[in-house]
């Protein structure tokens, strides 16, 4: 599970700010971190950094997994100095920090580290630091390490559980719609009717039916192995929203050993069947994918959304919610984005499942991060009225200029 992300200068974060999934226990011996929250949601104004955090989340994700080749930094190239990214993780039981600071304007790798974390001490497993002077003699020296390039100085365990956590458990989605390959259980079509039907979609039943050979498309096939690789055997849920398409699918993959069964899913509205995704709404798409995400992380997982809420009733984004703590196991956290001031007033929601952004107005320190905790508020009885009034800050700034 997420423990804490760090990011310091990148976009709109100058000073390292921290995302805390767990308070930090001082003087508990034997513990470091308190319990770890399934659920955070992150509130702030347009403008204030939350699809920023997204992004440096995704942005560092994708330079540990594919290494330079994968990046374009003038995307995020804003400031000199380093940026630093920082992954605090619980892995069997084995709190874990991995992070590293790099230079965006020339990608040099400035620091990189992996410890493991207790409230006694911290045992360093790697630990690289970049010499002032030193220049790189080639491009490969501009490389950050993509953790299998530091493995000889890890141990397999270590370098096994945190490169896996990495890429298997840590899924970061953004608010708009595409293409996409989600690793879902094997009962997703039940658990996919069911959550349809709960969300009042209006969708009765869900029927898959199979491919034969010689009825896939092969620019479908195509399309879908361009989307993402499916290297092991599972089931699979794929979304073609049409943008490349003459038309939009869901479909269904199960692969067994050498065997990959392929079936086009229709969508039952009473007694009418819509002819092709296409006619659903971008409400009822998001719902889908988001109902995708909670099955792949039903057994454990970390799903991040930038805006959970898009396209959703507020009604149904708590429905949502409800079925996640229903269905989820007791390693699955949901991280979100979010402008649904309602979601303050949830019921299965605590003030360990809140944060808030705000933007430094002065610009000296950017975004700034904090927890619901920071603003003492469990003598807060009205969570929503205490933040619109201003008590927790993190709000929109008006000017009038009316004479």
């Amino acid at each position: 599970m997420l423990i804490e992300f760090k990011v310091g200068n990148f976009l709109s974060f100058k000073k390292i700010q921290t995302l805390k999934m767990a308070p930090v226990l001082e003087n508990v011996k034997g513990t470091r971190f308190g319990e770890v929250s399934d659920t955070m949601f992150v509130f702030g104004p347009n403008g204030s950094g939350k699809s920023n955090l997204i992004k440096a989340m995704s942005f560092s994700r994708d330079l540990i997994l594919k290494g330079y080749s994968s990046i374009n930094p003038k995307r995020f190239y804003r400031m000199q100095g380093p940026s630093y990214f920082e992954f605090v993780m619980s892995i069997d039981g084995v709190v874990y920090s991995y992070g590293f600071e790099i230079r965006l304007e020339n990608m040099m790798r400035q620091s990189e580290w992996l410890y493991i974390l207790s409230s006694e001490k911290d045992v360093c497993i790697y630990e690289y630091e970049a010499l002032a002077d030193k220049k790189p003699t080639s491009k490969s020296n501009n490389l950050i390490c993509k953790l299998e390039i530091a493995a000889e100085h890890l141990s397999d365990e270590h370098f096994t559980k945190v490169r896996k956590w990495i890429k298997e458990s840590l899924t970061i989605e953004e608010s708009r719609l595409h293409d996409m390959v989600v690793r879902v259980s094997n009962n997703f079509p039940e658990f996919l009717k069911s959550g349809l039907s709960k969300t009042d979609t209006g969708i009765t039943d869900v029927y898959l039916e199979p491919f034969k050979n010689d009825e896939i498309p092969i620019n479908l096939i195509r399309h879908i192995q361009d989307i993402d690789e499916m290297d092991s055997d599972g089931t699979y849920f794929v979304i073609v929203n049409g943008n490349n398409m003459k038309r939009g699918w869901f479909i269904l993959i199960r692969r067994e050993k050498e065997c990959t069964k392929y079936y086009n899913i229709s969508l039952i509205h009473g007694d009418y069947c819509p002819p092709t995704i296409d006619c659903e709404s971008l409400g009822t798409m998001r719902i889908i994918s988001i109902l995708a995400f909670l099955s792949k992380i039903k057994n454990g997982g970390t799903i991040i959304i930038d805006e959970f809420e898009c396209s959703i009733h507020t009604l149904v984004v708590n429905e949502l919610i409800d079925i996640f703590k229903k269905s989820a196991g007791h390693e699955s956290q949901i991280i979100s984005t979010t402008h649904k001031v309602q979601l303050l007033c949830h019921g299965n929601l605590n003030a360990d499942n809140f944060s808030f952004i705000d933007s430094d107005r002065s610009a000296k320190s950017g975004s700034c991060l904090h927890s619901m905790r920071a603003v003492k508020s469990d003598i807060i009885k009205d969570r929503r009225r205490a933040y619109l009034d201003g008590r927790m800050a993190a709000l929109p700034y008006f000017i009038d200029n009316r004479e």
